[in-house]
């Protein structure tokens, strides 16, 4: 498991209505260089977080997820401004997106905030795909849990009752002894 530190954007953006145009095209780069830190963050966090899970490490786990909770909050953060800076820059398009934006930009900034753009959407789709795959751990762990507790309930349960689900349910409470030295 690594334990990547958490570089977050520190400074007050600039409100997009009180900037000039070459100083939006600036913030589009800089928010551009902030989504793309900021999803590289996440993808390493998601990492930690299905490691601590597959280990079963209950402290890992929720630093983890303490730390995708913080990420998911600053890139929910750096959208809200990414909506802003739409606005002013294509307000014909409240909908561009950051490529679009990107590719209207003048030479050289062009090249730079595009291969930005690109970095960001593929981070998206492996942040994604990482999800998937902490969804699916975390799933398969819930049903191993199940499987143990179904099991202790079947143990201790002496009458055999079956509830509704079409499992031995705890039924009524019966005194028993379990020997865990052994």
């Amino acid at each position: 498991m690594t334990n990547a530190t958490l570089t977050l954007p520190t400074r007050t953006p600039d409100t997009p209505g009180d900037l000039s145009q070459d100083r939006l095209q600036d913030r589009l780069c800089d928010l551009l260089t902030e989504l793309v830190g900021a999803h590289e963050s996440l993808l390493i966090a998601s990492g930690d977080h299905r490691d601590a899970l597959r280990t079963a490490d209950t402290e890992a786990m929720a630093a983890a997820a303490a730390r995708v909770g913080l990420i998911c909050d600053c890139i929910a953060r750096l959208d809200g401004q990414r909506r802003e800076l739409t606005g002013a820059l294509a307000p014909d398009h409240p909908d561009a997106t950051l490529s679009f934006l990107a590719s209207q930009l003048p030479e050289p900034e062009r090249n730079a905030a595009l291969e930005l753009a690109t970095k960001l959407r593929e981070l998206i789709v492996r942040v994604r795909t990482e999800q998937r795959r902490l969804r699916a751990a975390a799933d398969a762990m819930l049903s191993h849990v199940r499987g143990i507790v179904q099991q202790v309930q079947q143990g201790l349960n002496h009458a055999g009752t079956y509830g509704r689900a079409g499992r031995v349910d705890a039924g009524a409470t019966v005194v028993t002894g379990l020997d865990m030295t052994s």
